[in-house]
């Protein structure tokens, strides 16, 4: 219990950040209780639903590899939701912070602050910091109850300073949608979710309890404001564009010119917003150390190997960011905007995903979806029109209306006739013109005629096996192997053609375990290579410990595509690739439809989403 107590208090406090601190005092201070609440609950609720929706999720696959695939998918979503988030935490700390308190050359401070963060996290695990975070929560309740004690709280300021216009209704979807969903593109959750259940530990509890200390956190926080006299802060605009509510509750600890009191307001803020920042460098460096390199392509190659796999150039530009914001004096309701559409149009996808296993869209639909929204919200919010305000969220969960028939997934469809045809013509000049080709879904009508059936996969224990027999690991077939000098070049390293040679070696390993009643004497098909692609992304040497990976990913009525990944003996990516397989009549050498032996056998290994059709 007292495990997962640290997980949960660490999940509580890393996703205050600067939201949930300073924007929770404006929305208290424009709307009272009420606004604190409007604040508080979906906020809270949205973490609660986060552990509850994977813990309940329609993949059963591990959550490292959802979690793996996910930010693969959406990978610019979740850095720009991460850069924003410190952005965000940058800015609010040094601009109702730092500047209420008059401290001397607030922004160097700020950078002082975010350094001090990055140092920190670099000499801690995940589990370190976790433990690290539970400190933090002890360090803020007694700066909280010095605050509470200090300061000349009168208990009615709230009424005095609330807002009394008619925008709230307008602004409470947006802000409340957009604090429901917005832990699904937060990396910070997603690395310690995945940690919780590489433990042992219920995900679901774990949020639950999550849930429950952030709310108390959040009222906490809240309560700095209601208590505030009117009188320490006379002169404030609340509502209005450009005021600084967000800074209330520091405005009026200086107005006392108490130190003990700004002291102690001081660390129950930066200990809560650093929390967020040593957090995010951590989660950061999880996404960006896997992917970036495979992300930026042949950029990559020309960029020191430490500095592609370092998070160090997203904080230098958050930092930016922020300082920008403050110069320029905009407010934090700015960044707002950007959670409550675009980023909400991401979050209800993922949920959707989670919750059906249906894959909802490739990316560009919630993106361009999620751009109207925040299109609306911000002239909405600019504009001073309640009406597109309000109606923003609707345009952001128009990204859950399902695609039409002609729409192209770009995998689970190919292009017809002449193409293929063309592309078949380096195996052989004797091939007919393929025939229209519909994804999966369509084609569903003639593979239910084949009376497939799907036998289940089985996990098999790799120290059973001979090398040439492999294994079964969540869908994909594994390989290892050992890099001698015979397949190294002059230089010494591993000769480029050998890597498709291993795939190639592993994918008929692959087919003899999944088919192997296969006889090439008496097939009436043959299984030919229409097209492969490799990504290089690291060098390998002899006597390497490799792991070369091949999947089926998605099939129609003309092809089957795999994945493949070659992996190193610390799980570094080392390549990765796809190839697409057609079948053609042993006699004629004609393009056929994909045999039903070859749909029973290879939809074993398919994940559950591509399964819809088959059963």
């Amino acid at each position: 219990m007292t495990s997962i107590l640290f997980w949960s208090g660490s999940s509580a406090v890393a996703w205050l950040w600067g939201l949930g601190m300073f924007f929770s005092l404006h929305f208290t201070a424009s709307y009272g209780m009420t606004g604190l609440l409007a604040f508080a609950i979906p906020n809270a609720l949205g973490l609660a639903a986060f552990g509850f929706v994977l813990s309940r999720r329609k993949d059963p696959t591990k959550l490292k590899a959802i979690a793996d695939r996910l930010t693969d998918r959406y990978f610019g979503p979740f850095i720009l939701y991460q850069l924003l988030a410190v952005s965000l935490t940058l800015f609010a700390l040094a601009r109702y912070l730092f500047m209420p308190l008059e401290v001397p050359a607030p922004l160097v401070l700020m950078v002082c602050v975010l350094l001090a963060a990055l140092t920190l996290a670099d000499r801690l695990s995940l589990q370190g910091l976790v433990r690290l975070h539970a400190g933090y929560l002890l360090v803020m309740a007694i700066a909280y109850i010095a605050v509470q004690g200090l300061m000349p709280w009168t208990g009615y300021g709230a009424s005095g300073l609330a807002v009394k216009d008619d925008v709230f209704l307008a602004y409470l979807p947006p802000v409340a949608l957009g604090l429901l969903f917005g832990p699904w593109l937060d990396l910070q959750q997603w690395q310690r979710a995945v940690a919780m259940e590489e433990r042992g530990l219920s995900v679901s509890k774990g949020y639950a309890l999550a849930a429950v200390g952030f709310f108390i956190l959040l009222l906490a926080n809240g309560f700095l404001v209601l208590g505030i006299d009117p009188q320490l802060v006379t002169g404030l605009a609340p509502g209005t564009l450009g005021s600084d509510l967000g800074g209330l509750v520091a405005l009026s600890v200086h107005a006392l010119g108490m130190p003990s009191l700004t002291v102690a307001l001081a660390v129950w803020c930066l200990v809560g917003l650093f929390a967020t920042l040593d957090s995010s460098r951590l989660a950061l460096n999880w996404l960006v150390g896997q992917k970036a390199a495979d992300k930026l392509g042949p950029l990559a190659a020309f960029l020191p190997l430490s500095l592609v796999k370092s998070s160090t150039p997203l904080f230098a530009l958050a930092a930016g960011l922020a300082a920008l914001g403050v110069v320029t004096g905009v407010d934090l309701q700015y960044y707002m905007l950007f959670f409550a559409s675009l980023f909400l149009a991401y979050g209800v996808v993922l949920v959707s995903e989670l919750l059906t296993g249906r894959r909802v869209d490739h990316g560009v639909q919630p993106g361009f979806f999620g751009l109207m929204a925040l299109c609306l919200l911000a002239a909405g919010y600019l504009g001073e029109a309640p009406v597109l305000v309000a109606i923003s969220p609707v345009v952001a969960l128009l990204a859950l209306l399902p695609r039409g028939e002609g729409a192209s997934d770009g995998m689970e469809s190919e292009k017809s006739g002449e193409s293929a045809t063309r592309n078949a013509d380096s195996v052989t000049n004797q091939l007919v013109p393929a025939v229209q080709n519909g994804p999966l879904g369509a084609s569903s009508d003639h593979i239910s005629q084949q009376n497939v059936t799907v036998p289940a996969v089985q996990g098999t224990d790799p120290t059973t096996l001979s090398w040439a027999e492999g294994w079964f690991d969540e869908r994909w077939f594994n390989i290892k192997l050992i890099s001698t000098y015979n397949e190294t070049n002059s230089v010494g390293n591993v000769y480029f053609a050998n890597y498709i040679s291993w795939v190639g070696k592993v994918r008929e390993l692959f087919f003899r375990r999944c088919m192997p009643g296969f006889d090439l004497k008496e097939t009436p098909f043959y299984i030919l290579t229409r097209s492969i692609s490799h990504k290089f992304i690291r060098e390998t040497r002899e006597f390497d410990e490799l792991l070369v990976r091949v999947r089926v990913d998605a099939l129609n009525r003309k092809f089957v595509t795999l994945k493949h990944e070659i992996r190193d003996n610390k799980d570094n990516l080392v390549g990765k690739g796809e190839q697409t397989l057609m079948f053609v009549n042993a006699k004629s050498y004609g393009l056929v439809d994909v045999p039903a032996s070859v749909i029973s056998s290879f939809t074993a290994t398919m994940p559950e989403t591509h399964l819809r059709g088959l059963k």
